[in-house]
């Protein structure tokens, strides 16, 4: 997270914002995501009594209003704070490349607009990318060699697969548990990942090769996975580029300098599904 943040850091506001606050920054987003996931992972009063919302935060069971006030400030942080030192420094004529300081001021796009999308591509890119890294990571294991450059990633069929897979066998997306119940018969209006109608009898199984021609005649005929983490339409987020193409490059850059290999103990694919914002 701290190499992605880094990255995202530099590429929104710029190398001298990273630099003077980017470990704080990775600190605040860190700690967003980690109540987002109390928040979708518990049964809270106010779900049950929506006048709860306006009990003060001394109230005993009123815990979500102090995470509420929390969560408001960590919010404000992300979308405020970094964009606001770039807006300074670009009224001083002292900004350093970045998209914040490259767009700020220009016809066709409000600074408002501007300063929500760089929040919303730094906080959704900086979580989503590591989680597909560890989970490529968690059925892999290579040795060293040669890391290969971006154009050669694109030549490496079973290796993109794999990376496709990966986001397929465990999107990094909200799923915490709540309290709704779909009843048999329910029809959704979307596919759902390892349904087998689309995936194949295996499809809770990690199996990079259905998405190889070779292996999967069909494969012209399945969803774009890599797209699903970023959303759609006009609320795609605008990391979604950069991460299809960063996460592959860092993929390839750790198996092919490390060993990756348990600790100790054998992993295999039967864990328990934990409730979690990012999973």
């Amino acid at each position: 997270m701290q190499t992605i943040g880094a990255l995202l850091t530099t590429i929104a506001y710029g190398d001298k914002v990273y630099q003077d606050h980017g470990k704080d920054l990775v600190s605040i987003n860190t700690e967003a995501m980690n109540l987002l996931t109390a928040v979708f992972t518990q049964l809270w009063l106010v779900d049950v009594i929506p006048l709860a919302r306006f009990i003060p935060a001394w109230f005993p069971g009123a815990s979500f209003k102090v995470l509420g006030l929390r969560g408001k400030y960590l919010s404000t942080m992300i979308r405020y704070w970094a964009y606001g030192m770039v807006e300074d420094a670009v009224a001083r004529g002292t900004a350093d490349k970045s998209i914040a300081s490259k767009y700020m001021n220009q016809a066709g796009c409000s600074n408002e607009n501007l300063r929500d999308a760089l929040a919303v591509m730094y906080a959704g890119g900086v979580d989503t990318v590591p989680t597909s890294l560890t989970n490529f990571l968690f059925y892999d294991a290579v040795g060293h060699g040669h890391a290969p450059t971006i154009e050669e990633i694109t030549g490496l069929k079973l290796f993109n697969a794999a990376c496709k897979e990966s986001f397929r066998w465990n999107p990094p997306i909200p799923l915490g548990k709540r309290t709704q119940y779909v009843t048999i018969g329910t029809d959704f209006s979307r596919y759902i990942l390892r349904d087998s109608r689309l995936w194949g009898l295996d499809a809770h199984e990690f199996n990079p090769t259905r998405f190889l021609p070779e292996h999967n005649p069909n494969v012209d005929q399945l969803p774009n996975v890599l797209g699903i983490p970023v959303g759609f339409g006009s609320r795609v987020c605008l990391e979604k580029l950069l991460a299809e193409r960063i996460g592959p490059q860092f993929a390839c850059a750790i198996l092919s300098h490390y060993e990756v290999c348990a600790d100790g103990e054998q992993l295999t694919a039967e864990k328990p599904f934990e409730d979690m914002a990012i999973w």
